[in-house]
């Protein structure tokens, strides 16, 4: 390791090429699909979609088993770390997945958004019985609590328990971390061509 780069962005390039190696686009490119701009278009709205139907899918189905709001946990939470490792490789590491177009990756940072929001909301209402307060009585309520933390606009609804409160402040994380992201893709735009 070379000391003149100290050593967090090593660790951070460490775990986020760990988080890129489960990434569900790279077991697709082992597929033989590569990097291609159509390929990763078709993946974040696939996902996209996905998000969007389980918002209707998972009040219609409740109560759901433990199992299965194990399962629904586990995937939000590895797309959220998956929208994380695709941030850090495009916008602070060099990765084959590089934008060309700033006003492109800006499109695709702005749905990585609004599918942290809907992540962040359904994850709310999985555990929002005893872990806010008041608790949720609809998944809209969730939605409009998600959209208020990830803005940091504020909600009134508190997180009453660890798990709230994880919740809670790792969502206020994307939102700052999206910011950043936000002023980077702003930023690169107004440079113009070959940035």
């Amino acid at each position: 390791m070379r000391l003149d780069r100290g050593f967090v962005l090593p660790l951070l390039t460490g775990i986020f090429k760990v988080l890129n190696f489960i990434s569900p686009l790279t077991i697709v490119r082992r597929f033989g699909l590569g990097w291609s701009p159509i390929a990763v278009d078709i993946y974040v709205f696939t996902w996209f979609f996905i998000i969007f139907s389980l918002v209707w899918l998972i009040p219609a189905l409740e109560p759901l088993p433990t199992a299965g709001l194990a399962i629904v946990v586990v995937v939000l939470a590895w797309r959220q770390l998956d929208i994380l490792q695709a941030w850090f490789h495009i916008f602070i590491v060099p990765h084959p997945l590089r934008p060309a177009s700033p006003i492109r990756s800006l499109a695709l940072t702005v749905i990585n958004y609004i599918e942290l929001f809907l992540i962040f909301g359904l994850l709310a209402w999985v555990f929002r019985f005893e872990n806010f307060y008041p608790p949720f009585a609809t998944i809209t309520e969730s939605l409009r609590y998600s959209i208020g933390v990830i803005t940091t606009a504020g909600s009134h609804f508190d997180p009453a328990s660890v798990i709230g409160a994880l919740i809670h402040y790792s969502e206020l994380a994307f939102g700052l971390a999206f910011l950043i992201v936000i002023v980077g893709r702003v930023l690169s735009i107004l440079k113009g061509p070959g940035t």
